[in-house]
């Protein structure tokens, strides 16, 4: 499947399920510099060092589902997002 993902980002397919309690899930050892927020007004995630976003991850949703996650972090790139952090 050719990928959509914009300059920038990067776009990663996966089937089938994963225990969100499973040591392998990378998004659970980055979690400790995780944050919501909003990118263009729509629900996003970011992972902050040094109180500063390092990537955001833009979630593509169909219904209720999420179909697809970019993750974003090109500096130039993230400068010039419209990103609100919120607090957690």
């Amino acid at each position: 499947m050719p990928s959509c993902a914009a300059p920038g980002s990067a776009r990663r397919t996966t089937s089938g399920s994963r225990s969100a309690s499973s040591p392998s899930n990378s998004a659970l050892r980055a979690a400790a510099g995780k944050a919501s927020a909003l990118l263009d007004g729509a629900a996003a995630a970011v992972w902050m060092v040094g109180g500063r976003p390092r990537v955001v991850y833009r979630f593509t949703t169909r219904g209720e589902q999420i179909t697809a996650i970019d993750l974003i972090g090109d500096a130039a790139r993230l400068s010039a997002l419209d990103l609100v952090i919120l607090g957690d």
